[in-house]
C-alpha cells in the first residue's frame, strides 16, 4: 500500500511538471487555480494541465491541433482539466475542464467527465473546428494503462459560457475515441471548412479490427461517429482544392539572368487557407528562391518547383490575403506553364511514401491555371521552330486573356508573319528589323493592353531570337 501511495504521489508530482513546462504557465498560477477548485469542491480534484491560450503553445498528442483564439475570447485566459480523485476502489470523480482569468474561474463544465482510472489529461486544441463562429476546447483524456483509449471532449465557449459538443455513450463515456498509441488527428476530410476528428476504433472483439480508422464527425449539433461521416479520398489524401486564387507572374532581368516574381492571391470566398505553390519547369538552372516565411523553395522530381509551408510552424496564406514575395532567378527564359496552388489540410496518416501517388496528389489535388516559368533554350536552335514558337506564345496569350486588345493582337500577328516570312527568304536583316519593330510594340503596351505575362513572354523571347539571327 505504501508503494502505491508513493507511485501516486509521484505520478502527480510529474504531471505537474509537465503542466508547468507550458509556456506562460506559473507555479503561482497552477497553485492558484488548484486553490479556486479546492475552494469549490475540496480537495476531490487535481489539476492535470493548464494551458496559457496567449502563448500558442500545443504540446497535444492529437495532430493538426491548433492552440489559436481566433476570435479574442480566450485573450488573458488559462483553460485547465481538472481529474477527480478516487473516493474508493469502485468510484471517481468525474472530471471537468473550466476557464481562469484575472485570478477567476469564469466559466466551469460540469462534471460529465468520465475519467474513471484517468492516466492523464491534456488541454489538446482551442479553434473552431464547426465553422460555428465560437472556439472550441478540445481536451484529450487517457484511461487505463499506456495502451488503454484516449477520448476526447468537446466544448464550445463564446467567451461567457460553454456547451458540451461530442456525444456520450450509456457508460457516460465521449464516443470520440481512439486505441492507446493510436495518433487522433483533426482533419478536413472533405474539405469544407468544418473538421473532423480521425481516429482507430472497432467495436469488433477480433483483436484484428481493434485498430481500424474512424471518422468522427459534426452532424450540426454533436461530434460523434455517425453514419453521414464523408470519406477520405480513395489516395488517402485529404483535398486540398477548395480554393478561389489567382496567380500573377512577372519576370526582370537583369544583366543575362531573368528574376520570376508571382503574386499568389487566396480570395475571400476560399474554403482553405493556401500552404504550397508549384510550377512546371522546363530548367533546373534556378537559383535564389526566396518566398513566404516559414515557407521552402525547392526544384522537385518530376519537373515539379515551387514553395511549400513547413507544418512545424505553419504560415498559410489566408482568405482574402495577397503574398507577393515569392521569386526564384534562372537564365532560362520564360514560356507558358501550368502552376498547382494547394490548400491547407494536412493529409491523414498513410503507408509508406509512395511517389507516383504524392505526384498524383500534387497535379491532381489542386487549383491549377497557367503562368510563366523558366524554359531552357533550345539546343540545337533552329530558326523556324523558334518563330513558330513565338506565334504560338502570342496565340496563347490572346486566348489567356493576357492581350486584352483585338487591334493590338492583330498587329503583334503582322509583325511576326513578316517576320517569319523574311527569314523563309533567308532575309536575316531586315527580319531583325520587324522584330524590333515588334520588340518595341510589346514594350509600349506593357501594362496597357498587355499584362506583365504577355510583355515578359514576347519580349524577352523575340529579343532572345534577334540574338541568334547572323546579319
Amino acid at each position: 500500500m505504501r508503494k502505491m501511495t508513493v507511485y501516486i504521489i509521484s505520478l502527480v508530482l510529474l504531471v505537474r511538471c509537465m503542466a508547468l513546462a507550458q509556456p506562460g504557465v506559473t507555479p503561482a498560477t497552477y497553485d492558484e487555480i488548484q486553490r479556486k477548485v479546492d475552494a469549490i469542491f475540496g480537495s476531490l480534484y487535481d489539476i492535470r494541465a493548464v494551458n496559457n491560450i496567449d502563448s500558442g503553445f500545443v504540446g497535444s498528442t492529437v495532430q493538426n491541433a491548433a492552440m489559436v483564439d481566433p476570435y479574442g475570447t480566450l485573450k488573458g485566459c488559462f483553460v485547465f482539466a481538472a481529474v477527480g480523485k478516487d473516493r474508493d476502489e469502485n468510484y471517481t470523480y468525474k472530471g471537468f475542464i473550466g476557464v481562469y482569468k484575472n485570478n477567476q474561474i469564469i466559466w466551469r463544465s460540469d462534471t460529465v467527465i468520465n475519467n474513471e482510472v484517468a492516466r492523464g489529461a491534456t488541454i489538446a486544441a482551442t479553434m473552431d473546428l464547426n465553422k460555428d463562429g465560437t472556439v472550441e476546447i478540445v481536451s484529450n483524456w487517457s484511461q487505463d494503462s499506456r495502451w488503454g483509449p484516449d477520448y476526447l471532449w468537446i466544448f464550445s465557449w463564446d467567451g461567457s459560457s460553454g456547451r458540451l459538443l461530442n456525444e456520450v455513450d450509456e457508460l457516460g463515456y465521449s464516443v470520440i475515441r481512439s486505441i492507446g498509441g493510436g495518433i487522433m488527428e483533426i482533419v478536413d476530410v472533405d474539405g469544407d471548412g468544418i473538421m473532423e476528428i480521425k481516429g482507430f476504433w472497432s467495436e469488433d472483439d477480433n483483436i484484428e479490427h481493434r485498430d481500424s480508422p474512424v471518422i468522427y464527425s459534426w452532424n450540426g449539433q454533436l461530434y460523434g461517429k455517425w453514419p453521414t461521416a464523408p470519406e477520405p479520398l480513395p489516395s488517402g489524401y485529404l483535398p486540398r482544392n477548395k480554393l478561389s486564387v489567382s496567380v500573377s507572374a512577372a519576370v526582370q532581368k537583369m544583366q543575362d539572368v531573368f528574376v520570376y516574381k508571382y503574386a499568389i492571391h487566396n480570395a475571400a470566398t476560399s474554403l482553405q487557407k493556401i500552404d504550397e505553390v508549384l510550377l512546371h519547369t522546363r530548367s533546373i538552372a534556378i537559383t535564389n528562391g526566396i518566398g513566404r516565411e516559414k515557407w521552402r523553395f525547392a526544384v522537385l522530381k518530376r519537373s515539379l518547383m515551387g514553395w511549400t509551408n513547413l507544418f512545424i510552424e505553419p504560415n498559410p496564406i489566408a482568405q482574402n490575403e495577397t503574398d507577393i514575395s515569392f521569386r526564384y532567378m534562372s537564365t532560362a527564359l520564360p514560356f507558358i506553364t501550368t502552376y498547382y496552388v494547394r490548400g491547407h489540410n494536412p493529409t491523414l496518416h498513410t503507408p509508406p511514401y509512395d511517389e507516383d501517388a504524392s505526384f498524383r496528389d500534387k497535379v491532381e489535388n489542386s487549383v491549377k491555371g497557367y503562368t510563366l516559368g523558366p524554359a531552357d533554350p533550345p539546343n540545337p536552335f533552329v530558326t523556324s521552330a523558334f518563330v513558330d514558337t513565338l506565334i504560338s506564345y502570342k496565340h496563347q496569350a490572346v486566348s489567356l486573356g493576357w492581350i486584352k486588345d483585338p487591334g493590338i493582337a492583330t498587329s503583334l500577328d503582322e509583325k511576326l508573319d513578316n517576320a517569319r516570312d523574311l527569314l523563309e527568304k533567308k532575309n536575316n536583316k531586315a527580319a531583325k528589323n520587324i522584330l524590333q519593330a515588334f520588340v518595341n510594340e510589346v514594350e509600349a503596351q506593357k501594362d496597357k493592353h498587355l499584362t506583365s505575362e504577355a510583355y515578359a513572354l514576347l519580349k524577352f523571347n523575340a529579343e532572345y531570337l534577334i540574338s541568334k539571327l547572323t546579319p
